[in-house]
């Protein structure tokens, strides 16, 4: 009896610790899909920058090109 009582809990003290790893490993998973969404914001924000700077520089042309022109 008492040897089942010792195998029944080294099996729930396996199960806790399995049970503790997979909630470690899904905290990972969300921690890194945090950074990740953050990275992808910053990215999105340089080339949003990038796109109004291009497009400010090719209105600057033109406008050098019409002035030129008349």
């Amino acid at each position: 009896m008492e040897d089942q009582t010792a195998k029944l809990e080294a099996l729930k003290k396996v199960y806790a610790e399995m049970i503790l790893n997979t909630a470690k490993e899904a905290a990972a998973r969300a921690m890194a899909s945090e950074r990740k969404a953050v990275r992808v914001g910053y990215d999105l924000r340089n080339t949003k920058d990038e796109a109004v700077w291009m497009l400010v520089r090719f209105k600057e042309m033109i406008d050098v090109k019409v002035a030129v022109s008349v």
